[in-house]
């Protein structure tokens, strides 16, 4: 036959439980309860300010940077969201430069067609900026299969002034 001797101590531990959380009750009650005449009511003021006529500029990173990354997973040649966007960014940019050159990059210990994974990446790249306007008789499109571990395209934009 088991022993349940812990249940005669069960009444007690229960009613430890009650009054903690009565305790608790009665602390919260007091934080919410109205100001007294020994408390008065404290008003805050708060300043508002209307909203600027002017917007304010939002510098990218991207606004500089040459060449521009775009990440792919191992085996991805798809652009993603946060891809797309980058190259909205840079649309700008892409379509004042003289010549773009695309590298896609694919590491051929990682992957067995790295040529032509590294080939698309810059093709879907060079896809999405054709479509934001750019002319695709300035675009260049090389491969890398060399570099360890990188999976990206890069957008250089050239200036030949």
């Amino acid at each position: 036959m088991k022993n349940h001797s812990y249940l005669r101590s069960m009444p007690l531990a229960f009613a430890f439980v009650l009054v903690a959380c009565a305790q608790t009750e009665q602390a919260v009650d007091a934080q919410l309860a109205m100001p007294t005449q020994e408390q008065p009511l404290q008003i805050i003021q708060a300043e508002v300010h209307a909203p600027s006529s002017t917007p304010e500029t939002v510098v990218s990173e991207y606004d500089t940077m040459n060449p521009v990354p775009i990440e792919f997973e191992t085996l991805s040649v798809r652009l993603d969201a946060p891809d797309t966007q980058i190259l909205k960014e840079i649309s700008e940019r892409a379509l004042a430069a003289e010549r773009i050159t695309i590298r896609g990059y694919c590491d051929r210990q990682e992957v067995n067609n790295a040529k032509e994974v590294a080939i698309e990446r810059g093709a879907v790249v060079r896809d999405e900026l054709v479509r934001l306007g750019v002319d695709p008789k300035i675009i260049r499109i090389r491969y890398s299969t060399e570099s360890a571990g990188k999976h990206a395209a890069e957008i250089e934009l050239h200036d030949d002034a």
